[in-house]
């Protein structure tokens, strides 16, 4: 590079001087620089300055330098002008002005693709000192701090701890990216696997192979998926009791629960398109049920319809959504409060145990008294209770108890074998105990609920 920039400094100074002797500018005029640096017509074994038609000023053979316009373009090519620097056919620096009118700045460099544009930072250059500060491959692959961008598109290494930062200003627009990773969907065919965006951590005390961080409120989201979500590790949400307050028990679960209503339904998923809405059957809530319950459950969700060719064409469309994690302690607190009564019954039912039996007689020689379940049990118009009697006794009656132990209704003067009708609307609703006492001696006890 150091003997290219030498050569550009004697042509250009060569030029200088004899520009007035020669006539240069006029079509067909070469000037040749010897070695020695002397300049007069002919061929150079180092170089020329040279003002040809436009075909042979491109010809990539040729070694020489310009300033000033070509004169004239090729039919159908674009035009080069200003400076041009070109050492056959491996490197070039030239502006250009396209067919089209517009004009840029060219730097060429390479015949091949093996060939690589290096910027280096020289600290030496007599010593060969020098760091790579980015490099561009023949095969058009960039690579920031390093010379080797191996298969990526842009390869970044940073000896820093931050490698790279995307900032946008102007947020005029109503969609703004800092970033967007694209993987269009193949031509032909179907490809077999494609990530828009691929975070990668090593083994570091703690760290994050993707961050986000959103400003707190409603419709702002460190991550928003339109699709299916899967992980294989864990999700956490913190929960530490340092950052709590006003922690309070959850109260009247049941009766919380016994509002919701467990839905079964399938997605509209062909009239919502943007949404990505699952295809297959699903358990939940209905979020406008829910919220009638438990507003604090319901979130209003934005979702973002981006057009990839347009940004100024973006819209939201909004819905509400569930946080079905907060369910879970309201359903606990539900277990805990019907284990609860569950406990409370089995108390009273152990304080009555010697009620308790299927069919105990009385031990009369040959004969017995039975009490049978009534049927139905449950009951909610009436039921009916069987009893039979042993051939001889003085006095039987069918008592019935409520839980607290408080009689509510006897039937006397039953016969040896029979049955008693009670009617749903002769007691209130719960659950009832009836006994059969025969000559004051107690045969049998059991229970019946009665619905409404």
């Amino acid at each position: 590079m150091k003997h290219l920039a030498l050569f550009v400094l004697i042509m250009l100074g060569g030029l200088a001087a004899v520009w007035a002797q020669t006539g240069v500018g006029t079509p067909g005029t070469m000037i040749q620089f010897n070695t020695n640096g002397s300049a007069s017509g002919g061929v150079a074994p180092f170089g020329h300055a040279q003002v040809l038609p436009f075909g042979n000023v491109v010809d990539p053979d040729a070694i020489w330098a310009s300033i000033g316009q070509a004169p004239v373009s090729a039919p159908g090519t674009d035009l080069p002008y200003g400076l041009r620097i070109q050492k056959e056919g491996s490197f070039s620096v030239y502006n250009l002005i396209e067919e089209s009118g517009a004009q840029n700045t060219v730097i060429g460099f390479g015949e091949s693709v093996s060939n690589d544009i290096r910027f280096r930072l020289i600290s030496n250059q007599f010593a060969g000192t020098f760091t790579d500060i980015m490099t561009i491959t023949g095969d058009q692959k960039v690579g920031i701090g390093t010379t080797n961008p191996g298969i990526y598109k842009l390869a970044v290494e940073s000896e820093i701890p931050y490698g790279g930062k995307f900032t946008v200003n102007d947020i005029s627009y109503p969609a703004t990216f800092a970033l967007e990773g694209n993987v269009p969907t193949p031509s032909s065919g179907s490809g077999y696997s494609a990530s828009g965006v691929r975070g990668l951590i090593g083994n570091y005390f703690f760290g994050y192979a993707v961050y986000g961080n959103a400003a707190v409120g409603d419709k702002r989201y460190a991550g928003y998926f339109v699709g299916d979500v899967v992980y294989t590790g864990s999700i956490s949400k913190i929960s530490d009791q340092r950052l709590k307050k006003n922690i309070r028990n959850v109260t009247s679960a049941l009766e919380i629960v016994s509002q919701l209503r467990p839905t079964h339904y399938e997605y509209k998923y062909d009239a919502y398109p943007n949404v990505n809405l699952s295809q297959e059957p699903e358990y939940g809530f209905i979020a406008q049920e829910v919220e009638k319950v438990l507003p604090d459950l319901v979130n209003p969700i934005a979702n973002p319809i981006y057009d990839n060719e347009d940004p100024a064409n973006f819209k939201v469309e909004e819905y509400i959504g569930l946080d079905y994690v907060q369910f879970i302690p309201i359903l606990t607190a539900a277990i805990q409060e019907l284990q609860q009564e569950v406990a409370t019954l089995k108390s009273q039912l152990a304080d009555t145990k010697e009620y308790q039996g299927d069919a105990i007689g009385l031990n009369i020689p040959g004969e017995k008294a039975i009490l049978f379940q009534n049927e139905p049990n449950p009951f909610a118009e009436s039921t009916t209770i069987r009893y039979q009697l042993p051939d001889q006794f003085e006095r039987a009656t069918l008592y019935i108890f409520d839980m607290q132990g408080k009689q509510v209704k006897a039937y006397e003067g039953l016969n040896e074998r029979g049955e008693v009708e009670i009617l749903g609307s002769s007691l209130d609703a719960g659950m009832y105990l009836y006994s059969l006492i025969v000559d004051g001696q107690e045969m049998d006890t059991k229970r019946m609920i009665l619905t409404k």
